[in-house]
């Protein structure tokens, strides 16, 4: 599958691109949706050094790269657990690599558009800030759309059990993101916990 032209295919025809995702499942490989993953980071770190300083959402000198990394890789490979875990259940067809590679492709619209607006927020002035948010809330939205399109068309979904199952994996997200959020408090309070007692040993000992 050449990526260049699925990416075409996925931007302009994503009714007729995912579902060969799944048709194609014995040649996949990991390659492209890593190639865009990586592409969607190097993407966002570019455009905090390009943007008009009035239009930025973060001054480069208060980004934080690896902050920058976690903040749009995290959603993504959340997304495609919480996705994977729900079609599970109600009937999925699809397999949570095809989930993941049809997810990174959803993200081509950032990919390919934020730059190049990036570089237009120069052109803007004052009163014409408006457009530029219309032009970043468009670009999301696109990506929104693809990522439902292929829910729908790799699971051979109706309409409104799309949406159900969309609804249900955003769920299944915050879940996820609770549960780790809850092991990670609880797993510090057990590490300070150990840390005070072989503190109190060692002064104990001294």
């Amino acid at each position: 599958m050449n990526i260049f032209k699925f990416s075409l295919m996925v931007l302009f025809k994503p009714m007729d691109a995912f579902p060969l995702i799944k048709a194609e499942r014995d040649k996949f490989s990991y390659r492209p949706a890593i190639i865009l993953l990586l592409m969607m980071i190097m993407v966002r770190i570019v455009y905090i050094y390009i943007v008009h300083y009035p239009l930025a959402d973060i001054l480069p000198r208060d980004a934080s790269i690896w902050l920058e990394i976690v903040k749009y890789l995290l959603p993504v490979l959340t997304w495609v657990l919480a996705c994977y875990a729900v079609t599970t259940i109600i009937s999925g067809e699809s397999m949570m690599r095809e989930i993941f590679m049809a997810s990174a492709y959803a993200m081509l619209p950032y990919i390919v558009f934020t730059l190049p607006i990036g570089l237009l927020s120069h052109l803007l002035g004052d009163g014409e800030t408006g457009i530029y948010a219309v032009l970043q809330k468009a670009i999301w939205l696109w990506v929104f759309i693809l990522i439902f399109i292929s829910v729908m068309t790799m699971n051979s979904y109706e309409f409104w059990q799309t949406v159900g199952i969309c609804v249900l994996s955003v769920i299944a997200m915050i879940l996820i993101w609770g549960i780790a959020g809850l092991f990670f408090a609880l797993g510090n309070q057990l590490y300070r916990f150990i840390y005070d007692i072989a503190i109190e040993l060692r002064m104990l000992r001294s």
